[in-house]
């Protein structure tokens, strides 16, 4: 995970979610893109579950962003 600053209202935590999140317009979010982007990083695990788990975590932190455009995209 990389600390990004970025124009997206988004307000996913660096600490906590996957700079994919913050780098990355909420309306261009996909399950593909979010694959994509954690086999580059250094800490992908190979194990479908493990990043599935990782997914699901970092969408549980975005649920509770109160920005409109994260919740309908």
């Amino acid at each position: 995970m990389t600390r990004v600053k970025n124009n997206h209202s988004n307000k996913c935590p660096p600490i906590i979610c996957s700079a994919y999140f913050r780098e990355t317009p909420a309306k261009d979010y996909s399950f593909f893109g979010f694959y994509q982007y954690r086999q580059k990083q250094p800490d992908f695990t190979y194990s479908f579950q493990k990043e599935a788990l990782k997914l699901k975590n970092d969408l549980n932190v975005l649920v509770k962003d109160d920005s409109e455009e994260v919740k309908t995209a």
